[in-house]
């Protein structure tokens, strides 16, 4: 760096022009203590900026995760919609969909789906016991072993990520990005990765993606209709599309005329 006329200093008032030669040791010096200092202000002010936003996305997360603690039963109308995607990420029209009642006591360890229509008719997840039941229309049960390794998600409603999200959310996200009223907390430096986006007021989960080892997003996850019931978050609807390299499933899933914390009892978990 070299200067380019006089540099003008001010000394208790007076105000001198002192000439630096080009290439001068001072005016090198000048220019090295200029650069570490716009580089270091810099620095702090990131640092500053990312401490705070950090700190939020602590808060944000106990929130979802105090909210979903404060969930013990539920009660509601769940409908369930799959369709088949082309590898375009386009709908092919091939799917299915159904309605059930669900029930679900947390501290019970139980999960009973009453279908609407169709057979079976109804099933029961009991993780205490470790037993899946199945009723038939017919009248007959069918009992089998719940597997240890599935036996939380097989006894929590669809999706279980929803109602235990302390997996789903990062803990010590590597980066955290403020977007318009939500924090992105993403989970990975490098794919694969999840990014994870809670609402800056409510601490609600409102979208997750998923990245392969490619980066390429093979699941994009999108969570609306957030009310307050009975003091507990419930969300209304849920969109979740998988995308494979050859062909993708879009998953629609939507709660109606949910009822929080009701008094189930065993009763309320008989088959058929």
């Amino acid at each position: 760096m070299s200067a380019r006329g006089p540099s003008v200093i001010i000394v208790r008032g007076s105000v001198k022009v002192i000439k630096i030669p080009e290439r001068s040791p001072l005016s090198e010096w000048i220019a090295r203590r200029t650069l570490v200092f716009l580089l270091s202000f810099v620095g702090a002010a990131s640092a500053a900026y990312a401490a705070p936003i950090d700190a939020e996305a602590t808060v944000l997360r106990a929130k979802c995760l105090a909210n979903a603690a404060a969930l013990g039963s539920l009660d509601l109308s769940s409908s369930v919609s799959l369709e088949r995607l082309s590898a375009a990420g386009q709908p092919t029209g091939a799917g299915l969909a159904t309605r059930d009642r669900v029930r679900w006591s947390k501290t019970r360890k139980k999960l009973k789906l009453t279908r609407a229509s169709g057979d079976p008719v109804a099933y029961l997840a009991d993780v205490g016991a470790r037993t899946l039941t199945t009723a038939y229309a017919s009248g007959t049960l069918h009992t089998e072993p719940l597997p240890a390794d599935q036996a939380e998600g097989l006894g929590t409603p669809f999706p279980a990520w929803l109602w235990r999200p302390d997996g789903l959310i990062p803990a010590n996200p590597v980066q955290v990005r403020a977007e318009p009223g939500t924090l992105a907390l993403v989970s990975s430096p490098a794919a694969p990765s999840r990014t994870v986006w809670l609402d800056r007021t409510t601490g609600c989960l409102v979208r997750f993606t998923e990245t392969d080892a490619t980066g390429r997003v093979v699941r994009s996850v999108t969570v609306s209709g957030w009310a307050k019931v009975n003091g507990v978050w419930v969300p209304g609807t849920v969109d979740d599309v998988i995308q494979g390299t050859e062909n993708g499933l879009h998953r629609a899933v939507r709660f109606d005329r949910p009822v929080v914390n009701p008094p189930l009892a065993d009763a309320d978990f008989q088959v058929p």
